[in-house]
């Protein structure tokens, strides 16, 4: 009972002073920030990542080839909000790189920055319609 009243006062504070809910395991400073963030949060929950190492990783993911011009966006507006948040370093496979349909991106950071990068990746993915229409807001800097 003491944690439904404790998310209800959480509820009721950030409805009243119109700041937004913290998130576990993301700064809050990202989330204040973070439009594309704020705009696939409300769609597609963040689950944060359990590995606060601060070793550097590699971790290779592949997507459909068709998905690309989604995950870059308008004048590279898309990825530079995904590196920039994540403070992940995400390379995209060339157009000359790839072979078949399926293209790589390589993310590089620590476990935490991959997570949150390949977090973006996917939600990007799968609203492409809320990305165009969070692209002009972001491209005026908020």
């Amino acid at each position: 009972m003491w944690a439904y009243k404790s998310v209800q006062a959480l509820l009721r504070e950030a409805i009243e002073t119109k700041q937004p809910l913290p998130i576990p395991g993301i700064p809050g400073d990202v989330v204040e920030q973070s439009v594309l963030f704020r705009y696939l949060a409300d769609k597609h929950p963040y689950i944060p990542c359990d590995n606060m190492s601060s070793e550097q990783e590699t971790k290779i993911i592949e997507i459909d080839n068709s998905k690309t011009g989604t995950i870059i966006g308008v004048k590279a507006v898309i990825i530079s909000e995904i590196r920039k948040v994540s403070n992940c370093k995400v390379i995209v496979e060339k157009d000359s790189e790839c072979v078949g349909d399926r293209r790589k991106i390589t993310l590089m950071g620590t476990p935490k920055e991959i997570h949150l990068a390949d977090y973006f990746i996917n939600a990007v993915q799968l609203y492409p319609n809320l990305t165009r229409q969070i692209k002009d807001v972001m491209m005026c800097g908020y």
